[in-house]
């Protein structure tokens, strides 16, 4: 049945829209100071797919961008050791230089790490206290390329409707 009618304009513009998104929200990333690893920046994959006569656009991320987007809340469990594996690997990465402790000691990376998460379990992230709506980076993104692709996602679904329905009574 999805064979029938293909939408190849619409189709088209929902590519270049989709990859639209994709520029705008790594240039936030970028611009907003998100990018430590590049891991979340290099993970964006865009996709338009089409089944049951609707098409869909979507991005493909890294599992933790919505904890960069909306920030995280506190919560009750300490216990998250995906956590406290990527904030070791963002201070490796950002060569951040522990402060020593009342006592002088300087904090090893991996407590460092749990200093960090346990912080972050307490009180949320700063993206969350400051905001309690995060940074947007990709809500932003996809605001405004919709804003510049509207008209032109517009004039694309009417011209394979027009060619479809010129099939449909030319026949």
């Amino acid at each position: 049945m999805d064979d029938l009618i293909k939408f190849p304009n619409t189709e088209r513009v929902l590519w270049e829209y989709a990859e639209e998104v994709k520029k705008l929200y790594q240039d936030n990333l970028v611009k907003n100071d998100h990018v430590a690893t590049g891991n979340l920046k290099n993970s964006v994959e865009c996709k338009v797919t089409y089944k049951d006569a609707t098409y869909v656009v979507s991005l493909n991320l890294a599992d933790y961008w919505l904890s960069i987007e909306k920030g995280r809340p506190p919560t009750e469990n300490n216990g998250d050791g995906a956590l406290r594996r990527g904030i070791l690997e963002w201070i490796k990465v950002k060569r951040i230089l522990p402060r020593p402790d009342t006592n002088g000691k300087l904090p090893t990376p991996e407590q460092l790490a749990y200093l960090i998460s346990r912080s972050i379990h307490m009180h949320g992230t700063k993206t969350y206290r400051e905001t309690q709506n995060g940074s947007e980076d990709l809500k932003d993104a996809t605001l405004t390329a919709y804003a510049q692709f509207e008209q032109r996602i517009h004039e694309a679904v009417l011209k394979d409707v027009d060619v479809e329905l010129v099939k449909i009574f030319h026949k």
